[in-house]
């Protein structure tokens, strides 16, 4: 069972729009409605990997439910060379971070984060009293 403390973006957002819909994501996922249709899903899918190849060649960190192997994969890419990396991760002070591509650009990194949408969703914030 997940818990309140694997905190995604995605789960940050759907508590913003409905505190409940993220309880019930965390501690009761089998009664948590799915609300993407497999046609959604499929499409984003085919747009992350049109994404991966935009750069050209890439590196794949392939996923695990150990996120240390994960980001020890992503260091052992970054220090071998590797321009673009599909799916790297990061860990710093106990918090955990992922990124669709990572993309070597110059003496730096770009993070490119991939979203497949035909319009822009707004997500307002609650406001609490």
């Amino acid at each position: 069972m997940s818990n309140i403390t694997d905190l995604s973006k995605s789960r940050y957002c759907k508590g913003i729009q409905c505190p409940k819909m993220l309880w019930l994501d965390a501690y009761k996922p089998q009664e948590a409605e799915d609300i993407l249709p497999e046609s959604v899903l499929a499409n984003g899918t085919l747009v992350g990997d049109l994404a991966r190849s935009y750069f050209g060649e890439y590196s794949l960190v392939d996923f695990s439910f150990d996120k240390t192997e994960m980001v020890h994969k992503t260091n052992e890419l970054m220090q071998s060379g590797a321009e673009n990396i599909a799916e790297a991760a990061f860990e710093h002070d106990g918090l955990y971070c992922a990124v669709d591509i990572l993309h070597k650009n110059g003496n730096g990194w770009d993070i490119i984060k991939v979203k497949s949408s035909t319009e822009i969703h707004p997500i307002s914030p609650l406001s609490f009293h």
